[in-house]
């Protein structure tokens, strides 16, 4: 709103989004599990207000299905979201996304492709919907853009890397080279997907003389750019770029004025509170009813926190188990190979739930972390090797009878695994000494399974380092022994982007609640 303001009479201003505006907050509630429970789209709510002038579909707006985009589109859009390569949806209405966007600001020609990845969810309900590669709707479009614009830009949501294992030929990269082949018009990219913080400091990235431009992931930065043009004839030509990124403040009243990390924290009139009044505070208050919704029910006894919170530092844990069941079963929608084992960190689970009604709230509280889904491979010798560390790591007997387990954070790592593997631990006199035994796989012992390579799914919390809860490749501190952390972090992986609390949340809908025959049991 400031920018648009303060232009001059030769700046035109376009505010764009690059995707994915649907994952990662409790926000996400108010779309609902399906077209019926769908009460409003909050993101392109907000957007609508604060005058958005574009978005391209992200893979992850398609997680909770093409009904529940289209349902969002219809009621709370009122600018153009692009996708040049989706095509087929039989829920997607005519003129619901658009292939590009041509608009006439300030006397510039702006033409604007959207491309999503090709990497994104099936569509069972909706059979026809395809995605095609992104470079093909470009060939098809820039020439016939060619000759009605002054500047291309592709929002794109593809991925910045030359990575062909994961972006293949449909990068940022890429995708800037072919548009440089295809048009001589100043082209510009701004794009997401991979999550890459570009131009931090100033506009760094370019592919030739194309920009690419990227913010990060989960609301980090704002991201900015200028472009300078001029006509020479019937040409524009781009005489300058520039581009960077504003961080996002967070919130924490306690640091005092006088604090040198003041500036860094946000304070009141650091936002538009009329605009936080208007379109924010109304979608907390339906929030607040979605968090009291009904999940299901819990119809087993021993998964409340009085158990949970001891039972997952000091052997098996009931709702550590179902948690990672639930993962196993969800697997179909999110990983191409049939998943062999699921794990999580004891201190992922941070509260317990009580037998009767589940509310969405019951369950946030249990992991309130926006963790996301990993999925990587390990051998044989890999897992045999992860529970050994593992078991060194377990709150022994005698060290549980001097804690106040229920009450304390114990950053050790210990993990917990889906029901396909079944271990003993035999103590020892000490940590050092600490074994895993009779370590079998899908009822076969791992001994005989060494080179076999297996699928594995975890959260990004272990698949990222972890920090002082999963000493991956490191001495850990509060064991007497010399215990250094199995590195899952270095396993080769690909992050989904999907929430792990969500596809929990998924799955409770899906069984009805949760119960022993669905993995809440030891």
């Amino acid at each position: 709103r400031e920018a648009r303001a303060a232009k001059g009479a030769d700046e035109a201003v376009l505010f764009l989004s690059g995707g994915d505006d649907h994952t990662g907050t409790p926000f996400d509630e108010l779309l609902g599990g399906n077209g019926a429970e769908f009460k409003l789209d909050p993101v392109y709510r907000a957007y609508s207000a604060a005058n958005l002038d574009a978005a391209v579909i992200g893979n992850h707006d398609l997680d909770k299905g093409t009904e529940i985009l289209a349902k969002g589109i219809a009621q709370d859009v009122r600018f153009p979201v692009l996708s040049a390569n989706l095509h087929g949806s039989a829920v997607l209405r005519p003129g619901q996304i658009h292939r590009a966007l041509l608009g006439v600001v300030r006397g510039y020609r702006v033409g604007i492709v959207g491309l999503t990845t090709t990497n994104s969810p099936k569509q069972p309900e909706d059979p026809g919907f395809r995605i095609t590669p992104p470079l093909e709707a470009l060939q098809h479009l820039l020439p016939a853009l060619e000759p009605l614009c002054d500047v291309v830009i592709l929002l794109t949501h593809v991925g910045y890397e030359d990575e062909p294992a994961i972006y293949g030929d449909e990068s940022d990269r890429f995708l800037a080279r072919k548009a440089r082949e295809l048009t001589s018009k100043p082209v510009l990219v701004v794009g997401a997907h991979s999550h890459s913080v570009l131009n931090e400091k100033g506009l760094e990235v370019r592919e030739g003389d194309v920009p690419i431009l990227q913010g990060g992931q989960r609301g980090q930065f704002l991201g900015k750019s200028r472009l300078d043009l001029v006509r020479s004839g019937d040409t524009m030509h781009l005489a300058n770029a520039e581009a960077f990124l504003v961080p996002l403040k967070k919130r924490d009243d306690r640091v005092a004025a006088d604090n040198p990390d003041y500036g860094r924290f946000e304070h009141d009139g650091d936002y538009d509170e009329v605009f936080e009044k208007s379109t924010v505070d109304p979608l907390f208050a339906l929030l607040s009813e979605k968090m009291s919704e009904t999940l299901g029910a819990v119809t087993v006894d021993g998964l409340d926190a009085d158990r949970t919170l001891v039972e997952r530092y000091t052997g098996e844990c009931a709702l550590a188990n179902f948690m990672n069941e639930a993962i196993v079963r969800r697997a179909v929608t999110f990983s191409e190979k049939p998943v062999d084992l699921a794990l999580i960190n004891a201190s992922g689970v941070i509260a317990g739930v009580d037998k009767g009604s589940l509310a969405y709230s019951d369950w946030y509280a249990v992991i309130p972390f926006a963790d996301t889904l990993q999925v990587g491979e390990m051998t044989g010798a890999q897992i045999r090797d992860m529970v050994v560390n593992n078991a060194k790591r377990i709150i022994r007997p005698d060290e549980a009878a001097g804690m106040d387990l229920k009450n304390t954070y114990v950053g050790r790592g210990f993990l917990h695994f889906s029901g396909a593997l079944r271990y003993t631990i035999r103590l020892g006199r000490d940590a050092g000494e600490t074994v895993a035994e009779n370590i079998t796989l899908h009822g076969k012992p791992i001994e005989e399974q060494l080179d076999r390579v297996f699928t594995v799914v975890f959260n990004s919390y272990i698949g990222n380092g972890g920090g002082d809860s999963c000493w991956n490749g490191k001495k850990i501190p509060d064991i007497a022994a010399e215990v250094t952390g199995f590195d899952i972090g270095s396993l080769p992986k690909i992050d989904t982007g999907l929430i792990y609390r969500n596809e929990i949340i998924a799955d409770i809908r899906t069984q009805g609640g949760i119960d022993a025959a669905k993995g809440a049991a030891l």
